[in-house]
């Protein structure tokens, strides 16, 4: 498929530092290019993107000395969308209600995800002007505001994380910080199409897994991780990562080990792995892998802490 990324102007595609929305764009774009499609993002021209950059403006807004009107810009930004919609099969707006009259009268079909904060009471009546809108949410509870619009989905934007261990001290340990940044390594290494994005530089060096021969691709984050991949230079599969977060106590190491690679639809997946932290070791061993599976966002519910036995 032919689709439109439209981005927001004020940060870079993907951000140097702060930039949630400018994040899951970038992620966006890369999983759709590797899935095949042609992908056009229209975003600043300091972006760096898998597929097509048509930049709107030569660098991110924020970067700009003078006073911008940032909602000129991305209406100028919408128009070119709208004089261009023929060229894509599905437009795809991250600009909330900035899109909605454009979509309105488009001949190209626009899904708009709702970044921003839908409790707004100006937004109610608006979208009542619209009651024919694509729209996608982040969360289930961000959509209580707007209960009637087109809901199409929720699509989490992974800002928001948590590690629910019933054995350990804290059953529900919220992550965040640097935390919940190698949270989201953690869950990339299991999407290869977004390793590219995880770093903006990568630094290759030979080393060993185990005494066999491995290529070793170190980066550092845009949230100051520091992550180190290692590959089987005679299969070419991730063995081992190795992730870096800071504490008061200096920095602090988390290895996953990657083993009984298996084919998944022309893919070759880990189904062990074993993380290693400072307090211990966890083994996983997956039984099935079902790609592009439908998943109740209830399941990804937070979970409550268990309730301590009586005495």
């Amino acid at each position: 498929m032919r689709i439109a990324q439209v981005a927001p102007l004020v940060e870079s595609i993907p951000p140097g530092k702060y930039g949630g929305t400018e994040r899951v764009v970038a992620a966006l774009a890369a999983e759709l290019v590797a899935l095949g499609h042609e992908v056009t993002v229209y975003a600043s021209g300091d972006s760096d993107v898998d597929g097509r950059l048509i930049p709107i403006v030569e660098e991110a807004l924020w970067k700009r000395d003078c006073t911008v009107n940032e909602n000129m810009l991305h209406l100028a930004e919408l128009a070119r969308v709208a004089r261009e919609a023929d060229e894509y099969d599905v437009i795809h707006s991250h600009l909330d209600y900035l899109a909605f009259p454009f979509a309105d009268h488009c001949p190209t079909p626009v899904v708009h995800t709702m970044h921003g904060r839908l409790d707004i009471p100006e937004l109610s009546q608006l979208v009542r002007e619209y009651p024919d809108l694509a729209l996608v949410s982040i969360s289930d509870s961000q959509r209580r505001p707007l209960p009637r619009p087109n809901w199409l989905a929720t699509v989490y934007n992974g800002t928001n994380a948590w590690i629910s261990a019933p054995l350990r001290p804290v059953d529900v340990l919220p992550l965040a910080g640097q935390e919940l940044a190698g949270a989201r390594i953690d869950t990339a290494l299991f999407f290869p199409a977004q390793l590219k994005g995880l770093a903006p530089r990568w630094r290759v060096a030979p080393s060993t897994v185990d005494d066999q021969d491995a290529w070793e691709v170190q980066g550092n984050t845009a949230d100051g991780v520091i992550v180190s991949l290692l590959f089987d230079q005679k299969t070419g599969l991730l063995t081992r990562s190795v992730r870096y977060t800071d504490s008061p106590v200096g920095k602090i190491p988390v290895q996953t080990d990657y083993s009984d690679y298996r084919d998944v639809n022309g893919l070759k997946m880990p189904y062990k792995y074993t993380m290693t932290w400072l307090d211990g070791r966890d083994n996983f061993e997956v039984t099935q892998i079902r790609p592009n599976v439908m998943i109740e966002a209830a399941r990804l519910a937070k979970p409550a802490p268990s309730v301590p036995p009586k005495k």
